[in-house]
């Protein structure tokens, strides 16, 4: 899918289900990757695929989002 459509899927997203921070840390290994993200003085890290990494192409000090799913 191209970018811009891919944001504008992106913002659909209901905000309270959403964190935007900094990219502080990427680490890819083999088939995985955790990438760590500055939030409010606090850092929260996801594990996603190295793949993902690659097709968004996350740096480090880019703003980004982590969406949290909530349960079911």
């Amino acid at each position: 899918m191209p970018l811009p459509l891919r944001r504008a899927e992106f913002r659909r997203i209901s905000a309270r289900n959403q964190l935007i921070g900094r990219i502080v840390d990427i680490k890819v290994e083999g088939i995985m990757a955790q990438v760590t993200l500055s939030i409010g003085g606090q850092q929260i890290t996801s594990v996603i695929t190295a793949d993902a990494v690659r097709e968004l192409r996350l740096e480090k000090g880019q703003v980004a989002a982590a969406l949290i799913s909530p349960p079911k």
